[in-house]
């Protein structure tokens, strides 16, 4: 397991329309997957589950030369996953705040079980190696150099 942290204290929030390419970020995820809806794999680099969207306005911008597609409700990905490819990297916040009754290690718990292989905890939280299955990777949300190897 890889620990990394991200610094986040110099992160300034650009309006979108300033962003390298802005069709990197999605908004329309398509239908749900479901036995009467056929898959239809949609091509991605990078998912990122993250509520705060000056991060994932920062988390794009980092990533312009990659198509990131950022959900704010990891439920909405869930919803989703059977359109993605299973070993995209799916980096996934821990805490999704009040409104959102799961946790980034409940979610990555059930993309396990769906057989996503490239799963990455990334949180302000810190968290050990021992607190974490082995199927996940933890990154602390302010070390931005980890992120080379996605």
């Amino acid at each position: 397991m890889f620990l990394a942290k991200i610094n986040t204290a110099n992160f300034v929030r650009l309006p979108p329309n300033n962003l390298p390419d802005s069709s990197h970020k999605m908004t329309d995820h398509t239908t749900p997957s479901s036995p009467d809806n056929p898959i239809q794999l949609i091509t991605a680099d990078i998912i990122l589950l993250d509520d705060n969207q000056v991060f994932a306005d920062a988390f794009t911008f980092r990533f312009a030369q990659k198509k990131v597609i950022h959900f704010a409700d990891p439920r909405e990905f869930l919803a989703r996953c059977l359109n993605y490819a299973k070993d995209i990297h799916i980096c996934i916040d821990h805490d999704f705040g009040t409104d959102i009754p799961i946790n980034g290690l409940q979610v990555a718990e059930t993309l396990h079980a769906q057989a996503f292989s490239k799963l990455y905890l990334v949180s302000g939280t810190y968290f050990s190696e021992s607190e974490l299955p082995s199927y996940l990777t933890f990154i602390e949300k302010i070390n931005l150099e980890f992120f080379t190897v996605l």
